[in-house]
């Protein structure tokens, strides 16, 4: 039997670990040669076991950046919460009579935008989560 170009494509999954979807589990007719009426030999076996092995490694990295997602977006709002606190601090730094009505005004700006970040960013990871956010 010929050899096609078909046969000799590089699997996506192999080139490309990001790629969505499974590979097919259909090999090449060359790669089963050995003994091309059975199916469940030791060569399919292998062929088989690895196969479920990079599943359960793609299963494994999806979790482990579904975890890493949920932690970011905390990250984020405790960053939108440090600035909110930075700016507090700043207008408390400077006496009242000194402060210029300018750099009261802008720092209750400030303060009120980033509080504003932190509500809109808790109610929209936590819809994405289906869960509160800081539990």
């Amino acid at each position: 039997k010929d050899i096609t170009d078909d046969d000799l494509k590089v699997v996506g999954d192999i080139t490309d670990e990001r790629r969505f979807r499974q590979r097919s589990d259909a090999l090449p007719w060359f790669w089963r040669i050995r003994d091309i009426n059975n199916s469940s030999g030791p060569w399919m076996q292998e062929f088989y076991w690895v196969s479920w092995l990079r599943a359960k490694a793609h299963a494994s990295r999806w979790s482990e950046k579904f975890r890493l997602v949920g932690l970011e977006m905390e990250w984020t709002v405790n960053w939108f919460r440090y600035k909110e606190k930075e700016w507090k601090k700043r207008l408390g730094d400077v006496e009242d009579e000194e402060r210029p009505p300018g750099l009261d005004c802008y720092c209750h700006k400030q303060m009120a935008l980033w509080a504003s970040l932190v509500d809109q960013a808790e109610i929209k990871f936590s819809s994405l989560l289906d869960r509160p956010l800081f539990s």
